[in-house]
């Protein structure tokens, strides 16, 4: 699924119901990856699985207008 979404950026998603339209954009910044970590640690107390984001696939969805 992930390199299909690097592929086809624009997606939709559903949230209690409501549908958005967005656009993916993978995260290739190590520091915006490393602020990521720290936040999911914080609510989740452990950290992600992958620490280097060469090796992670986490995108940043923006509102498609």
């Amino acid at each position: 699924w992930a390199e299909h979404l690097e592929a086809h950026p624009r997606a939709r998603l559903e949230v209690e119901g409501m549908l958005y339209d967005v656009d993916a954009a993978r995260v290739v910044d190590q520091a915006e990856f490393d602020a990521f970590a720290e936040a999911y640690e914080d609510k989740y107390d452990y950290e992600p699985r992958n620490g280097d984001v060469t090796e992670a696939y986490l995108f940043r969805l923006t509102p498609r207008r």
